[in-house]
């Protein structure tokens, strides 16, 4: 039995919650255990976790007490050998004692995986800090580290540098559960009063990388054409009441969905005419992935890597083009495909290697194979 410690999942369900539990409901359980170490009081799917069988720790969050949570990583690593992987999933170097207390009381080999591409501080001294900590902390980093993931080429580059080795894991995606389906459209777009409006959707959390302030305004502008536009806004986060508060100042409350956390996004997913993502940056947005399995055109900021370009659905454009500009773009799209041939494209993800089931077959190859060379536990 291989024994495995994952390390970095929050108490929100993100994009790394999401992909880490995708992988753990698929893992082979009768090769693989793991165990989960939380940077919060319960992180997410912690009953879920609990109830197949892994053991959840919790230490203190760095930016709540960092003195505590030094000593509680001390304290567990010290008290916890017995893992053959330590797979610890961040954005940043900035933070890397779980990564030094790990090599230095444990024999396991340690995997990073990089989600980001930047830090969600943009601007002044936090920022600063952090850019500091994270460029002077990234040899200590990578001397901890045995193997390299990331979400993303540039992902990979920016957390480990352009000169490392990387395996690339792919965000992959339930596809046929994405599969469209013109009854459940009927079904979600009855529920929320949607009629015969076009749909700009988004999924993700309130925060400064997504960049609601700009999505506003761009479907401010798409209102000045069309009234018979509405925006679909899935997500939570600390900055939900200054994006409702900003709609209210644009005029266009009344034509905004706020539904909250959703997790029937392959449902939600299939009233929308198409996904607009002006982000000002990602490591790799997995709900565009979705979006294609969907058969949904996506309209992206060019910030995002074009690996999440899987199929001819995806268009970006630049975060310095006027409101105006993004919102012609994303009317011709929602105008210019059918529902006619949406079902095929969750095959198109599924045969480039996004379905969720092969990230799983590939992380599992990976691990078993390592272990069969000796660098892992006993089978």
């Amino acid at each position: 039995m291989l024994n495995i410690l994952i390390v970095g999942m929050m108490d929100v369900k993100g994009g790394i919650e999401q992909l880490v539990i995708q992988i753990f409901r698929r893992l082979d359980k009768s090769r693989i255990h793991c165990d989960f170490l939380c940077y919060c009081r319960e992180c997410a799917y912690e009953e879920e976790l609990l109830a197949a069988g892994s053991s959840v720790y919790h230490v203190t969050r760095r930016g709540e007490n960092p003195l505590r949570c030094r000593r509680e990583l001390k304290a567990f690593f010290r008290a916890h050998s017995e893992y053959d992987y330590i797979w610890i999933h961040t954005s940043s170097a900035s933070n890397c004692m779980g990564h030094i207390y790990a090599r230095k009381y444990t024999k396991a080999k340690i995997i990073s995986h990089s989600h980001g591409t930047h830090f969600d501080s943009r601007r002044g001294l936090i920022h600063a800090l952090h850019v500091f900590l994270h460029r002077s902390h990234r040899k200590r980093f990578l001397a901890c580290t045995d193997f390299c993931f990331a979400c993303s080429r540039a992902a990979g580059e920016w957390l480990f540098g352009a000169d490392c080795p990387v395996t690339i894991v792919r965000n992959g995606v339930d596809t046929q559960r994405f599969r469209f389906d013109s009854a459940e459209r009927a079904r979600v777009r009855e529920a929320f009063s949607l009629g015969a409006q076009k749909v700009i959707g988004h999924a993700g959390r309130f925060c400064t990388a997504k960049n609601h302030a700009f999505l506003l305004e761009i479907f401010a502008a798409v209102i000045q054409k069309s009234d018979e536009y509405r925006l679909f806004l899935a997500g939570e986060g600390e900055l939900l009441q200054t994006a409702k508060q900003k709609a209210a100042e644009l005029g266009i409350a009344d034509k905004v969905i706020f539904a909250g956390y959703r997790d029937d996004l392959h449902c939600i997913f299939q009233a929308f005419d198409v996904l607009l993502l002006p982000s000002l940056y990602e490591g790799f947005p997995i709900v565009a992935v979705e979006a294609q399995a969907c058969g949904l055109p996506c309209l992206l900021a060019d910030t995002i890597t074009r690996e999440v370009s899987v199929t001819d659905l995806v268009a970006y454009r630049s975060l310095t083009e006027p409101a105006e500009r993004w919102a012609e773009e994303v009317c011709a799209l929602a105008e210019g495909h059918t529902n006619n041939d949406r079902a095929h494209y969750c095959n198109i993800i599924a045969e480039n290697g996004y379905d969720i089931n092969e990230t799983v077959r590939e992380v599992e190859r990976f691990l078993l194979s390592h272990q069969r060379s000796g660098l892992g536990g006993e089978s």
